[in-house]
């Protein structure tokens, strides 16, 4: 970008920009040190915008895609060097908002230059106050016609052909297995402003939306065959009441991030077990979250939120004020027709003494270890959650990783059990229950007889302290006994099972029998995986009462069963594809009979479409039909990630 001896850039967004000195004029002004330095002309007039790339992130100034164009505010014209201080990017926020904002109107945002006043947009077309010492440091009229914004001038728009267009598609997504199909462009709206700009346009043209708020999701549904990608990015703030016990966090905001934040203030939240996914895709799917047998999914503890419509229309859903919607959103995922800019969150006390027990054993002893597991499970306190897995030699720490034990069985079954309790002695009575689940038959071999009988089974007595912390007569290749960790950090385990730059494959299926009946079934398919990294995870929730714990018809999100059971794989090798996608097939093969429903936020839509049907009850699913139909009846929102 050519820039002139002035320090005014010569074109912004292809539009001329003519030099100006104290006149006001026709069209958008650069301001600098109180002067104007420039003035945009032509149909479009650019636009002042919050940055969205390089530079001082947050600060203001008028671009060309991600160049800076415009001088900076305090006498240095550099336009290269342009760095705004603002406190506010324009339009972004009430003028009351912005620390000593113009007392000119609550609905005129104001752009403020190391505590000055520079720009105002007045929000129904007027001239910028920008008052210092009772003169305009810079106006900003209005172009007729110009009052609504155009949402092709939203800030951070990067449209299909544009340099960076597919690192602005795939670069968010965790999962490297992306779908074919591509935007026409990807938004990166900065407030609600633009939402409803971007909203209203798309109604306009017929252009679908599609959502991301972290880029989490395991089938990519922010990724659709053409329409428009909204990413939410901006909307990542954090603002907690300690006192009402009460947060309001936009969907961006990652779960480790909140996490944190609440245990500062001695507070907590069902947050996600990854720390990475953004909250928004993770509450409008039901939120499974930690300690969710008895906290309940996440979606349960939302008060209110703030949705931009498919109509443009601004509206805070709650159980007494759209009520309907506020149902919908909590549980209906990738199909919601709305935009949530923010939740409001019930909060609840920290528990002040965590503790984690884990047991990792051969996956020879699934029999044995799951009967075991299962006992105990039905005699837990709720305040204890339990998860079984089934992972292959490349698990963390596994045979076939860097620094693994070359020694250990490639293939184990693993029992985590995290107690949420105040004291160490309520942990030790909430874990009691593993001691006293009794003693299962355990083989004592492995190896069938000469007779190719299975081996003897045989009760084996507890140790010599009489605590049965383990199953008798099997010894753990790993244990930790009641390890003391943090709240926020108790994602950082479950994190490490899902490594960066990978692709990904999921499916859920929720069934009436409980784990020691399902995971057997599925041990030698973990042996025939074709990557070791795949593993598959499961939860009996409510301890066996799954299929009642939820509070039925207060949410979208209603399809519970005795056990759930996720299968997760996981490769990095895009030859490997249609391998590891045949193994997740025979996988499903074996759990479909024994399945009554799946969990929407990680099951295989787009290969298996009635998935989504199956993660409602029936009456659920046609009210969620209809309420989509009548909040978005022309179809500005995609739906669900179908193939």
């Amino acid at each position: 970008m050519d820039v002139a001896a002035s320090g005014v850039a010569e074109t912004v967004r292809g539009h001329p920009v003519d030099p100006v000195s104290g006149a006001e004029g026709h069209g958008r002004c650069l301001v600098s040190g109180g002067d104007l330095v420039g003035r945009v002309v032509g149909p479009r007039a650019g636009r002042l915008v919050p940055q969205p790339r390089g530079g001082v992130r947050g600060g203001v100034g008028l671009f060309s895609r991600d160049v800076v164009v415009a001088a900076r505010a305090g006498g240095d014209t550099d336009a290269r060097a342009a760095r705004w201080r603002t406190a506010e990017a324009a339009r972004a926020r009430p003028a009351a908002r912005v620390p000593g904002g113009c007392a000119r109107g609550p609905r005129s945002p104001c752009l403020l230059a190391r505590g000055r006043h520079l720009v105002r947009f007045d929000a129904r077309g007027g001239q910028g106050c920008g008052a210092t010492g009772g003169q305009y440091a810079a106006t900003v009229p209005e172009l007729p016609g110009t009052s609504a914004p155009d949402a092709a001038g939203i800030p951070g728009r990067v449209a299909r052909g544009d340099d960076g267009y597919e690192a602005a598609v795939r670069d968010p997504l965790f999962n490297r297995l992306v779908p074919d199909g591509r935007p026409e462009a990807v938004f990166h709206p900065q407030n609600e402003t633009d939402l409803v700009a971007i909203v209203n346009g798309a109604r306009a043209t017929g252009e679908k939306l599609a959502l991301r708020s972290g880029g989490h999701s395991w089938v990519a549904a922010s990724v659709r065959d053409g329409g428009l990608l909204v990413d939410l990015g901006a909307f990542d703030s954090v603002s907690i009441n300690t006192a009402a016990r009460t947060a309001t966090v936009g969907p961006a905001v990652r779960g480790g991030h909140l996490g944190s934040a609440l245990v500062a203030e001695g507070l907590a939240f069902p947050v996600g077990h990854c720390g990475t996914p953004g909250v928004g895709g993770f509450l409008l799917g039901g939120g499974l979250g930690l300690n969710w047998g008895e906290w309940l999914p996440s979606c349960f503890s939302i008060r209110s939120m703030r949705v931009v419509l498919a109509s443009g229309e601004i509206v805070r859903a709650s159980a007494t004020e759209n009520a309907d919607l506020f149902w919908l959103a909590r549980g209906s995922g990738p199909g919601f027709p709305g935009i949530v800019t923010e939740f409001e969150l019930q909060l609840r006390p920290l528990p002040r003494d965590i503790r984690l027990s884990s047991w990792t054993f051969d996956l020879a002893h699934v029999d044995a270890v799951t009967e075991w597991a299962c006992r105990a499970i039905r005699q837990l306190p709720a305040s204890v959650e339990v998860s079984l897995v089934l992972q292959g030699p490349e698990r963390p720490g596994g045979p076939a990783t860097v620094g693994g034990d070359p020694d250990a069985p490639t293939h184990v079954v693993g029992i985590v059990a995290i107690s949420y309790t105040d004291t160490e002695a309520e942990a030790g009575r909430a874990f009691a229950a593993f001691e006293e689940a009794g003693v299962p038959p355990v083989a004592v071999s492995t190896a069938p007889d000469e007779a190719g009988a299975p081996p003897a089974a045989v009760p084996a007595a507890p140790d010599e302290s009489g605590r049965r912390t383990v199953p008798p007569g099997i010894h753990p290749v790993e244990h930790l006994d009641r390890l003391s960790v943090a709240f926020d950090e108790l994602h950082v385990g479950v994190d490490a099972t899902y490594p960066e730059g990978h692709r990904y494959l999921a499916d859920t299926f929720w069934s009436p029998r409980d784990l020691a009946d399902l995971l057997p079934r599925l041990a030698e398919t973990l042996r025939a995986a074709p990557s070791g990294k795949s593993y598959i995870l499961s939860a009996m929730p409510g301890h066996g009462a799954g299929r009642t714990l939820l509070p039925e018809g207060e949410a979208a999100y209603g399809m519970h069963d005795t056990s759930l059971v996720v299968p997760y794989v996981i490769w990095d090798d895009p030859a490997a594809d249609e391998l590891n996608r045949e193994w997740l097939n025979r996988v499903a093969a074996l759990l479909e009979p024994l399945s009554s429903g799946h969990f929407l936020s990680e099951a295989d839509l787009r290969h298996n479409p009635g998935r989504v049907a199956g993660s409602f009850r029936a009456g659920d699913w046609a009210r969620i039909q209809r309420l989509t139909e009548q909040f978005d009846p022309t179809g500005v929102f995609h739906r669900y990630p179908l193939a």
